[in-house]
């Protein structure tokens, strides 16, 4: 793992466990139950199970620290092949708020990324705009 990458993952694992989930945001208490189980089962080592909660129950209602963490989860490999241009996508929708940390994890690994992920990054983060994004 080059250096780059390392200082990447450890960057993201610190925003991963100090942010919440909707910054700022009213949550209700189902979402809030959802999101403490999910975070039960990431910490215990069940990415996989934690993987789908994300993405399918709080990613599609907005939730920008869910869709954050698919991505983190992409780009570490816990559970799944790693993939930065798969976790880029995923981060690019987290910071679609503009929210500081979200956009300089964003930043950074967009800038570490070649041609080649770049484009398919951009393809990956255009469908999940079509899914996910506050617009929808």
């Amino acid at each position: 793992m080059s250096v780059a990458a390392a200082f990447l993952l450890a960057t993201a694992s610190a925003v991963a466990q100090r942010l919440d989930s909707f910054p700022g945001v009213y949550v209700d208490s189902r979402t809030m139950r959802v999101q403490q189980k999910v975070e039960d089962l990431f910490d215990a080592g069940e990415y996989k199970r934690a993987l789908f909660i994300y993405e399918n129950e709080l990613a599609p209602i907005g939730d920008k620290y869910a869709q954050y963490m698919v991505g983190y989860i992409h780009l570490t490999g816990a559970g799944v092949p790693e993939d930065p241009a798969l976790a880029a996508a995923w981060y690019r929708l987290a910071a679609e708020r503009d929210n500081p940390h979200f956009v300089a994890i964003r930043d950074q690994l967009m800038g570490s990324l070649d041609a080649f992920d770049r484009g398919r990054s951009d393809a990956i983060y255009s469908e999940l705009m079509r899914k996910y994004s506050d617009a929808v």
